[in-house]
């Protein structure tokens, strides 16, 4: 999301997401998100986290994105 302040795309690597995530993630496909997001929600400010999660097989970490406009 930060990316979406900068405007300055980089690419992901496979130890930051999976690799379907990555083949999707297009700069095309960047700029329209952060447009859409920057209208609605203003400009992203940082992540907090909301909670974790422990089931038998996973942790899921669960976050809350915050942004000028509230």
């Amino acid at each position: 999301m930060e990316t979406c302040n900068t405007s300055k795309f980089k690419p992901f690597n496979e130890t930051e997401v999976t690799k379907s995530v990555m083949e999707n993630t297009t700069e095309e496909r960047l700029t329209k998100t952060c447009t859409r997001f920057r209208q609605y929600y203003g400009s992203f400010i940082d992540l907090k986290l909301d909670g974790v999660y422990k089931t038998k097989n996973e942790v899921i970490y669960r976050y809350h994105a915050l942004y000028s406009k509230k």
